[in-house]
């Protein structure tokens, strides 16, 4: 049996300063576990995956899903009854890709080619003091590896041509004893280099492979910016930054008003245009710091990061400014479409699914009174409690 711990009880667990494995805070995160499982019991042991949750989850290792630090919700432990003990061969592997992700983050390109030049100049001075020809020359393919995540295409192939003329000024003294080592050069020199060209395609061609994967676990097809899932990752990290550091951010919660009425008015791909304009409507408006993701269908949200509440209904207006301002043209008339935005705040002790459905409370104020308007939640300093109440104009 695995039993999933959820984002609820991690996120209580890591903001009372749990920062080491399970087995030694198990006083700390009991009460939040059973909160969600009141049937759970000691003792509890984690599955292996694959990476660490950062700051005050310090202690955990969560699964990478396309390069990026997955959920609290992936998060799952294992009672010690279930079977398998922590350790086995799914562990150790998974630790080992752990050590080289964080091996190839921790290094850039600069220092990563100079690591290979470092390492190729003593495999060529092995190579012109020994004999073992072959096994020399391929010690150039493993350096390969430290080029992953490089995708450019001039690194690989100027590495492979520096260890072939290496390799050929290695082999110098063989050559003058053509008759004899003809079968030796060959053999290993050819097909060393041979191999080596290939593990520099295929390395190349995997890290474009990742990075295309990456994009699509975490970016919208239709519009570009974030999908849902990995504003989630992110807004764990600001959330979790906000409760260490004391900081503050605000969330807006975007809706196309009457978007059914255009899908049905203008067609779906009319649609589609409406939401890709409200996207870059949306990018152009905010910071780079900001994040921004479609939520659902015609519904973004968006996070202010050092913002505010009165300085992200400022910041609300001007999008939804910006949006009536928007004209698409389209074969029977031009569009125009606007929005409502919903606008909460960070308060210290409030959960992340609690600022977001504040944000939805009060956009669901603005459609109530309206549309095409801003409808921000309780002040920060306040409870969250009574009706959302439209911004001042």
């Amino acid at each position: 049996m695995i039993v999933p711990l959820t984002a609820t009880a991690c996120r209580g667990w890591a903001a009372n300063g749990g920062s080491a494995p399970i087995a030694q805070h198990w006083t700390d995160l009991r009460p939040h576990v059973q909160a969600t499982f009141p049937t759970a019991q000691r003792p509890w042991r984690s599955t292996p995956v694959s990476n660490r949750v950062e700051a005050g989850a310090r202690g955990w290792r969560v699964s990478r899903v396309g390069g990026a630090v997955a959920p609290f919700t992936d998060l799952c432990y294992r009672p010690a009854a279930a079977g398998g003990r922590p350790g086995g061969e799914q562990c150790r592997g998974d630790r080992v890709r752990m050590f080289f992700d964080v091996v190839l983050d921790r290094f850039g390109v600069r220092e990563r080619v100079i690591a290979a030049l470092v390492l190729a100049a003593l495999v060529f001075y092995l190579d012109f003091t020994t004999s073992a020809t072959f096994l020399a020359a391929a010690l150039y393919i493993p350096i390969v590896g430290l080029f992953y995540g490089i995708n450019s295409p001039s690194v690989y192939i100027a590495y492979g041509v520096i260890c072939t003329v290496l390799s050929g000024v290695a082999s110098f003294d063989d050559f003058t004893d053509f008759e004899g080592n003809l079968d030796n050069i060959e053999t290993n020199r050819v097909m060393a280099a041979i191999v080596l060209y290939s593990v520099c395609f295929l390395v190349y061609r995997n890290s474009l492979s990742a990075d295309v994967l990456r994009r699509l676990a975490t970016t919208d097809p239709l519009t570009g910016v974030f999908n849902r899932r990995h504003f989630m990752e992110l807004m764990g990290r600001e959330q979790r930054r906000a409760d260490r550091y004391a900081t503050t951010y605000s969330v807006l919660m975007i809706d196309i008003d009457h978007f059914k009425r255009v899908n049905d008015t203008y067609g779906h791909q009319v649609g589609d245009l409406a939401i890709q304009a409200m996207a870059q409507a949306c990018q152009k408006t905010m910071r780079p710091t900001d994040l921004v993701a479609r939520y659902g269908g015609e519904e973004f949200i968006i996070t202010l990061t050092h913002t505010e509440q009165a300085a992200a209904v400022r910041v609300a207006e001007r999008l939804r400014e910006a949006v009536a301002e928007i004209v698409l043209p389209t074969e029977r008339e031009a569009l125009s479409f606007t929005i409502s935005i919903g606008v909460s705040s960070y308060t210290k002790g409030m959960r992340l699914d609690q600022i977001i459905g504040v944000a939805d409370q009060a956009l669901y104020a603005a459609k109530q009174g309206g549309r095409n308007r801003v409808c921000a939640g309780p002040e920060p300093a306040a409870q969250p409690a009574g009706a959302p109440q439209p911004a001042p104009a």
